[in-house]
């Protein structure tokens, strides 16, 4: 005969009188409130309200301390925090029966995201000190993350227009209709009115952005004009092929659109198709630890690999560590040889290829490159310097043409090559797919971080630099383990 436990609802039991008793010792929660006891949280006392007048609020290490778990579990939501407060078992015993409203969680987050912004660089720091980055090799990449808006809401210039023309005759309407009442602030229709004019704020801003990119439109046409015409009064000559599109100054282009509910952010391709949203950056340590982040509304990641780099040095020589030894891995996106030159000036050991890495061919006994380029020496107490030195002297005379003069970005370009393609750069390179691509799917499957909550591009910015810090302070608790 099979026998089962039975469970009655309305059994009489006996609690322990202390609730922690049910956790474990080494539970996430209490690691969250070791972290949490080291941050420097001067910034957010210092925006506290100094009165007495009014009930008494909570400490922001109270809600920082909620979120930090709540986002760490996959609650995003504030309402699902509250929720997460209310039926989770160590937050429960952590607040007691003060759990705080949704509207609390929202308006902390939304009144200190700079101050939230801030806690990333800390918690790093952290860790690094604790020994638990290794920062030996950092591998730079970027991911698209849906916004708060829609694609449908790119509008142009003139419908733009037409829509705050609208709005604002709605809001005159408003007014006259509420010119017998006492006090207009009481009327029910009060909440809409404010909505209607934060719309129109935004509205205002999108045909700002709108205008903006025309005039940068005018301007790059202009200086191609300006080369054209002097490259025909040289040569005496008209430039064959396509001419110049005319862009007129007092006339917007009607393709140009923005979106009127984040104006901040871009259309953006994945491998999914398109979506309104940002370019999110993340520089992962060879263990797999976010050192550096950053969100830009960029649609590709061509110009993101000298601020990753600046965030990258400035993290390790902050907390004491050399950058002269790091190796930084980067896909072809970030491939621009022009910005590379004040990078090497740093001391980094760059691995960026000039196309994807399945078109890149390995190097052979009988190809251009004659010499492993892991084996050539280092010399000098500048480390890359000197490195730099003698692979400028490799390339210069393996490939370059000794009667033409070469500048700085043919140099790097083959120096790249023979980096990434030679048998050593090759493996070193192939570290970047598994370090930081990883990352991305746990953040986005595991932690189910799919889009934004927040609007704007500093509200963005915050926000994935909490995922950043609650990804970090997740992995580093589950290797104390």
């Amino acid at each position: 005969m099979v026998r089962f436990f039975s469970i009655n609802l309305h059994q009489m039991r006996l609690l322990p009188t202390d609730p922690t008793l049910w956790i474990d010792s080494d539970d996430l929660i209490f690691y969250i409130l070791s972290i949490v006891d080291v941050l420097n949280l001067s910034g957010f006392y210092k925006r506290q309200s100094q009165s007495n007048w009014g009930g008494k609020g909570y400490d922001p290490k109270t809600l920082l301390t909620i979120i930090l778990m709540g986002y760490s579990e996959g609650h995003r939501h504030t309402r699902d925090i509250e929720a997460f407060c209310k039926n989770d078992i160590r937050l429960r015993s952590y607040l007691g029966d003060l759990i705080p409203d949704h509207s609390t969680i929202s308006r902390f987050l939304s009144q200190f995201y700079a101050e939230i912004e801030e806690l990333f660089d800390q918690v790093v720091s952290y860790l690094i000190q604790e020994k638990v980055i290794d920062t030996s090799v950092i591998a730079v990449d970027g991911t698209k993350i849906k916004a708060n808006a829609s694609l449908e809401s790119n509008k142009t210039h003139v419908s733009i227009t037409k829509k705050v023309e609208q709005l604002k005759k709605q809001m005159s309407e408003y007014k006259s209709a509420c010119q017998g009442l006492c006090n207009c602030d009481n009327t029910p229709n009060r909440s809409s009115y404010q909505k209607m004019e934060e719309k129109i704020e935004r509205l205002k801003l999108a045909k700002q952005k709108i205008e903006e990119q025309h005039y940068e439109n005018v301007k790059e046409y202009e200086l191609k004009k300006a080369e054209r015409e002097k490259i025909e009064s040289e040569t005496g000559k008209k430039i064959r092929g396509r001419k110049l599109s005319v862009i007129s100054e007092d006339k917007i282009d009607p393709k140009l659109r923005c979106n009127t509910t984040d104006p901040d952010s871009l259309i953006q391709k994945d491998r999914k198709g398109y979506l309104q949203g940002y370019n999110a950056q993340a520089a992962v340590s060879k263990n797999h630890y976010i050192i550096a982040a950053d969100l830009v509304p960029d649609q590709n990641d061509l110009h993101q690999l000298s601020p990753m780099v600046m965030q990258i040095t400035d993290s390790m020589m902050r907390n004491g560590i050399n950058p002269i030894s790091t190796v930084i891995l980067a896909d072809a996106g970030y491939c621009v040889y022009q910005e590379m030159p004040e990078l090497f000036e740093l001391g980094v050991d760059l691995y960026i290829p000039s196309k994807k890495e399945w078109k890149i061919k390995i190097s052979t006994s009988n190809g251009l490159f004659k010499l492993d380029i892991g084996d050539i020496p280092i010399t000098g107490l500048n480390m890359y310097p000197g490195k730099l030195a003698i692979y400028g002297e490799f390339v210069y005379r393996e490939w370059m043409n000794e009667n033409r003069e070469c500048d700085n970005s043919e140099i790097i370009h083959d120096i790249m090559e023979a980096k990434i393609t030679s048998p050593s750069g090759r493996d070193e390179y192939r570290a970047r797919k598994y370090i930081v691509e990883s990352i991305f799917g746990y953040i986005k499957e595991g932690m189910k971080y799919f889009s934004f909550l927040r609007r704007g591009i500093d509200k963005c910015r915050s926000e994935w630099k909490l995922i950043c810090t609650c990804y970090n302070i997740k992995r580093a608790w589950k290797k104390s383990l």
